[in-house]
């Protein structure tokens, strides 16, 4: 059982090739503005994707009065574009402002998922015969406390998912971590995470928190491993375009 994605309780699937899709899926939704409550993703025979929560209501003094649960219903395009289809409130606390309700979540949601894409290799992952329903309780995997500074590190970078170095034939050398948290002088900062590269050679940080989400306590995410198998298997020029196009480099190469 892969780690789950930040704010998501559970993924439900119906098929092998639905599970590794929902990761995908449940790492595009947003959190916030509202949406305090944890995702639960499940998958439907249809192929789509039933993603529900709850909308955190205020009154008119500003404060918190009531949850509105719904569910925004996700497709994705033969492409593999994250597309939303519908967002249904299903027990209204909020009569009087259903019709904004569901306008804000439809935009929260939309513009979240608006650049989710499922890779091609995920997309081909080969589909097997439907398995039954999993319980009504969904399988919880949360990361223990402390787990993070229990894995190794690579300097400040903490809770080392992946790292590798790769090797070019002009003799430069560099190292790709993956990591979980930075580590500020004891503060482990979870919101700092993703890809990190480090130049072997000059012994210097050259790039870091690609790919980053909002929290890396649960682990690195799908799309975080893809990205990284991506960026290991670059020739020397797409290399050097990448580091030297990237916002957080340090210098050029």
């Amino acid at each position: 059982m892969r780690n789950l994605p930040y704010g998501v309780e559970g993924i439900e699937n119906l098929t092998d090739r639905g599970e590794v899709i929902g990761y995908v899926v449940a790492d595009a939704l947003p959190h916030g503005s509202g949406i305090d409550g944890p995702w639960l993703v499940r998958e439907t025979k249809a192929g789509t994707f039933w993603c529900s929560n709850g909308y955190h209501a205020m009154d008119e003094i500003g404060a918190y009065c009531c949850w509105n649960a719904f569910t925004a219903i996700v497709a994705v395009e033969p492409n593999g574009k994250l597309v939303l289809k519908r967002v249904m409130l299903r027990h209204p606390n909020y009569h009087s402002h259903n019709v904004d309700l569901r306008n804000h979540l439809w935009y929260e949601i939309h513009y979240s998922i608006d650049d989710g894409y499922v890779p091609a290799e995920m997309l081909a992952f080969p589909p097997r015969a439907a398995r039954p329903a999993k319980s009504a309780e969904p399988t919880i995997t949360r990361a223990p406390a402390g787990v993070i500074t229990a894995l190794s590190n690579f300097g400040p970078y903490t809770g080392l998912d992946r790292k590798e170095q790769v090797k070019f034939l002009n003799g430069r050398t560099f190292t790709l971590i993956l990591y979980r948290a930075f580590n500020a002088c004891g503060l482990i900062g979870t919101e700092y995470n993703g890809i990190g590269v480090m130049d072997d050679d000059e012994r210097k940080v050259l790039v870091d928190n690609h790919a980053v989400v909002s929290s890396g306590f649960y682990g690195a995410t799908p799309k975080q491993w893809l990205e990284f198998d991506r960026i290991k298997t670059l020739d020397w020029e797409g290399f050097r375009a990448f580091v030297n196009g990237h916002k957080r480099s340090r210098y050029s190469i």
